[in-house]
């Protein structure tokens, strides 16, 4: 029998979370939970394979060298659960313990019940390989044939499909790294297409977004919040693009957004330069900077790598916000005096000398080490 999957599973290093019914104990396959995008293609491949073969049910696996394989689509007399999928599950491991390289067919029967019998077709793709194995509940000699040939006339077209579905995992999960990278920036981050659309934009930048102070979209519009604004942050974007769509030298500007509190928002508009990119892609970068955010999630961690105590760490980040060494105090409720006997300790654990090399090191070194909030 197979073993219950873990609640995470891998495809060629690629992390996804796997489901199962622990009411039925510890042998039913689990299917690797994919998001709508990738799942789509492949329920409907596999449909369209079934009903070409005309079997009562389908099961897909991936396996790979070193890891246990892990079940993809099921369908019909082989969907999650049903009794005779234990069988064919554990008929197709065994099967695949058979090491060969191209993509081929096997037959066999079911231990339990000789006259049904299951098609495997085995399809390298990146990193390794696709099993589709066919149940067919009654089967005799004419099923062999013309299931045979039906796998054969198919696999030129379904090979090819698998192994572009297997790169586009790893695509995809490139993209969602990368996108987790960008939201977890100090920076507000927007990608704007030639017409001055937005395509995409990060965490910080809904945020900045949702206070509807300096800027805000309408849509896949972005606005100022004042006419002033709005007509700066355009014609910034409109200087950009400009010297892009001529093929000429690249230009970038910033302005100022300014808002009802606080200092205003720093936006730099730069061109992406990939000569690559279409006209719907990215072809405008909108950095945005808050001069008045909170900087305490990035100091704490250098804190905490310097060995500064809880009150030290308190004291070095009222400082990296501008704070003067007596306004420090006065937050913290010490005296001037105490705050200075801190101070002087941070200066030994960081090897700092003065105020102002103490904060540039904790700026220079600022890191976040946890998810915005």
């Amino acid at each position: 029998m197979i073993s219950t999957a873990a609640p995470h599973a891998t495809i060629d290093g690629i992390s996804y979370g796997a489901r199962r019914d622990p009411s039925l104990g510890e042998s039913p396959p689990a299917l690797i939970e994919f998001d709508e995008d990738s799942y789509e293609p492949l329920a409907s491949i596999s449909r369209e394979f079934n009903r070409e073969l005309e079997s009562h049910g389908t099961l897909v696996m991936w396996h790979n060298d070193g890891n246990p394989p892990l079940f993809l689509f099921a369908e019909g007399a082989c969907v999650p659960y049903a009794v005779v999928t234990r069988d064919v599950a554990d008929i197709t491991i065994s099967a695949t313990q058979l090491r060969h390289t191209g993509s081929r067919s096997q037959w066999r029967t079911l231990s339990d019940d000789p006259s049904s019998a299951v098609l495997m077709t085995s399809i390298p793709a990146e990193g390794g390989t696709v099993t589709i194995t066919s149940l067919f509940k009654r089967f005799g000699p004419s099923t062999r044939v013309r299931a045979s040939e039906t796998a054969a006339r198919l696999l030129p077209f379904v090979q090819p499909f698998f192994r572009t579905w297997t790169l586009r995992l790893k695509d995809t999960a490139a993209l969602r790294a990368l996108k987790a990278a960008v939201n977890n920036s100090e920076v507000g981050i927007l990608l704007v297409d030639r017409n001055g659309l937005l395509v995409f934009a990060n965490n910080v930048a809904e945020g900045l977004f949702a206070s509807m102070d300096g800027v805000r979209r309408k849509g896949a519009l972005i606005t100022g919040t004042t006419m002033a604004n709005t007509m700066r942050l355009h014609a910034a974007i409109d200087d950009v693009v400009a010297p892009k769509l001529q093929g000429s030298e690249p230009a970038s500007r910033i302005v100022a957004l300014h808002r009802r509190k606080g200092r205003a928002l720093i936006a730099a508009v730069v061109a992406n330069d990939d000569p690559k990119a279409a006209s719907a892609d990215c072809a405008i970068i909108i950095y945005i900077v808050d001069p008045d955010q909170d900087l305490q999630g990035l100091v704490e961690p250098v804190c905490t790598f310097y060995g500064l105590s809880p009150v030290e760490t308190r004291l070095a980040c009222l400082l990296a916000t501008g704070c003067s060494l007596a306004a420090a105090a006065e937050q913290m409720h010490v005296r001037e005096q105490t705050a200075r006997t801190y101070l002087k300790q941070v200066f030994l654990k960081t090897d700092t000398h003065r105020q102002v090399q103490l904060v540039r090191l904790l700026l220079a070194s600022a890191v976040r080490t946890a998810p915005h909030r």
